[in-house]
């Protein structure tokens, strides 16, 4: 694995919990206000654990941003040094692409079946976050999760095949092996022709 691959879904997380921050705290402002302009003694109180949760919102949102910045400094500098940086934004592009078209919807015809297969599907989507490509100037490494159980396996092993053709559309410069599994990961390695 490499250092892509083991920070996209935290840098991806802290980004989202980020925006979850400020929208959290947005509205503390403007509750804080409306409680303020009421001026009512007993919610004082109140306006006070407002207060104190929007500090601490604060602080996770400063730690959030550090953390972010961190791990995307970590990235940059390792691609600057080893690859490029245009590298590093079109492999973040293209896992997006990879897990949009590995996703599978659950068509609903018959009721007993839709259970089942839906459930089956979901633990496939699931997967799905441990998915990723990263490209650099000499290979294209593609890297996706085994599942644990027998039918999604299954599910995944007939996917595969479609998952290759469709990673050798997107990159033709690269000439891609079939898929093998290693640990916990099929892997699928793309070397420049």
């Amino acid at each position: 694995m490499t250092l892509f691959t083991k920070t996209i879904n935290k840098l991806v997380n802290v980004f989202a919990f980020g925006i979850l921050i400020i929208v959290f705290d947005f509205g503390l402002s403007v509750l804080l206000k409306t409680i303020q302009s009421l001026n009512i003694p007993y919610l004082e109180f109140v306006a006070l654990i407002i207060f104190w949760l929007k500090i601490t919102a604060g602080l996770v949102l400063a730690i959030l941003l550090l953390t972010f910045m961190i791990l995307i400094t970590i990235n940059i500098v390792n691609r600057i040094l080893y690859d490029g940086l245009f590298n590093w934004f079109k492999s973040f592009l293209a896992t997006y692409k990879l897990r949009k078209f590995m996703r599978l919807e659950d068509s609903k015809e018959d009721l007993r079946e839709s259970k089942q297969s839906s459930k089956i599907y979901k633990q496939y989507n699931k997967l799905l976050k441990h998915c990723y490509v990263d490209l650099d100037y000499s290979e294209c490494l593609i890297l996706i999760k085994a599942p644990a159980t027998v039918q999604v396996t299954d599910l995944l092993t007939k996917m595969l095949p479609k998952i290759r053709d469709y990673v050798a559309n997107e990159y033709p410069d690269y000439k891609f092996s079939p898929f093998k599994k290693d640990g916990k990961y099929y892997i699928c390695l793309g070397g420049i022709l």
